[in-house]
């Protein structure tokens, strides 16, 4: 009992957990590549991309409960 108190308080006192050293993060690709997006911001054409990015989500949001309802539509025709 008195050998796992002990082995207990050494680990909590800190000269036997290793310690964690961390590097200074290393630049990613090219240095000229300074954007963070793979594709150019449209800073005249805020409009057209909102309503193409609504238009996208929207899409992929409703597509599951499209699906579901003709699902459950074609169960009902069969009844």
């Amino acid at each position: 009992m008195s050998l796992i108190l002990a082995s207990r308080s050494a680990l909590r006192s800190g000269r036997l957990v290793r310690s964690i050293h961390q590097s200074a993060p290393s630049p990613m690709g090219h240095p000229e590549y300074h954007h963070p997006i793979p594709f150019q911001w449209p800073h005249e054409k805020r409009t057209g991309f909102a309503v193409k990015l609504m238009v996208f989500l929207g899409v992929g949001f409703a597509t599951p409960f499209i699906a579901g309802s003709y699902q459950l539509s074609k169960s009902k025709g069969s009844a």
